[in-house]
């Protein structure tokens, strides 16, 4: 979901070490060699991509 959203890979990788293996922000910014500021900004942009694809297929028209 989060490829077909248009998340670049290396925020694709924020995402998951945050969210899905529960890293919090420090251990998966230094995990990726980021700041946490940039780490936290690149979660922002993502979840708000994912809502955006989210809306769209749940107002996807029938028979589409």
């Amino acid at each position: 979901m989060l490829l077909q959203a248009g998340v670049p890979e290396k925020q694709h990788d924020s995402v998951v070490l945050r969210y899905c293996l529960d890293l919090d922000d420090q251990k998966a910014a230094d995990f990726l060699g980021t700041p946490v500021s940039a780490l936290r900004s690149n979660l922002r942009h993502d979840r708000r991509r994912l809502a955006c694809a989210i809306g769209r297929q749940l107002w996807r028209p029938a028979g589409r």
